[in-house]
């Protein structure tokens, strides 16, 4: 489990980058990285008044294996564990101590054309939506997005 090495994209660095760190580059797409995806966000200030762009990051890369995991596989030592891979590749560790399993995204999973809030309910499928200013992750409960 690690948050190394990752697909390279446009913009992307070779290793994941930490999240609020300033970038100078541009992401068109999510960087993913071994259970986590980062992108270069506008929309922060280095309190002397100038805008800079900053890394934005989801995932739990600390708890998620480097290869996507095999859905219905145990768990234990992920629990919690939200891991994207991939534009469509994502996966949470769901469950109790009991009896917890990896749930990944269907392949096809919709995406409506309207993008949804941070927080938002998502209806219980797990997926990963692209939008133009942001990429935002159901984890099977609620929204969480990262960009504009």
């Amino acid at each position: 489990m690690s948050g190394g090495a990752g697909a390279a994209g446009t913009g992307c660095t070779p290793m994941a980058p930490k999240a609020d760190q300033v970038c100078t580059v541009s992401t068109p797409d999510s960087c993913f990285y071994a259970g986590e995806a980062c992108s270069c966000l506008p929309g922060g200030n280095s309190g002397g008044g100038a805008q800079f762009k900053h890394w934005g990051c989801y995932g739990t890369p600390d708890l998620c294996p480097d290869a996507k995991p095999s859905a219905g596989l145990s768990c234990k030592q992920s629990i919690g564990a939200e891991c994207p891979y991939s534009a469509s590749e994502y996966c949470v560790c769901m469950g109790n101590n009991n009896d917890p399993h990896w749930v990944c995204q269907a392949p096809g999973a919709f995406c409506s054309a309207q993008k949804p809030q941070s927080g938002d309910n998502c209806g219980g499928t797990l997926r990963t939506c692209t939008y133009a200013d942001v990429a935002c992750f159901c984890n099977g409960t609620k929204w969480s997005c990262e960009g504009a």
